[in-house]
């Protein structure tokens, strides 16, 4: 974490919260893009790890903050719930980068395993 002063991490749920109306945040599902209401500007992205080409961001809320995929904000932000336990945001396109909502599709992690593992074409559901 990049302060010590954040000693928890943001839950699916506080999160939602973050981009409810007059919250901190705001999300353009179409574009799949996450824009600060402080600035008015998109949010910076990182690369969340070195296997990952997923684009990252950080969000507050004192005392909590959280590194989160793009991905994960916009299906929470277009869905108004929590991400299930157990799963994962799939891109439809395999594009990692393409975040407009239309392309995520929420995943048990079994299903987003073998999805990758035997290089499905398309998804049957």
């Amino acid at each position: 974490m990049p302060h010590k002063r954040y000693t928890t991490k943001l839950t699916d749920e506080e999160i939602l919260e973050l981009f409810q109306e007059g919250g901190s945040y705001t999300a353009d599902i179409e574009e799949g893009i996450v824009y600060s209401n402080k600035t008015g500007q998109p949010l910076f992205t990182f690369m969340g790890s070195e296997r990952s080409t997923a684009p990252y961001v950080r969000l507050y809320k004192n005392p909590a903050m959280r590194a989160i995929a793009v991905s994960r904000i916009i299906w929470i932000v277009a869905t108004q719930r929590a991400i299930p336990e157990g799963f994962q945001i799939h891109h439809r396109d395999r594009d990692p980068e393409n975040n407009c909502f239309e392309n995520l599709l929420a995943l048990s992690d079994l299903d987003h395993d073998k999805v990758h593992r035997e290089a499905v074409e398309e998804i049957p559901f």
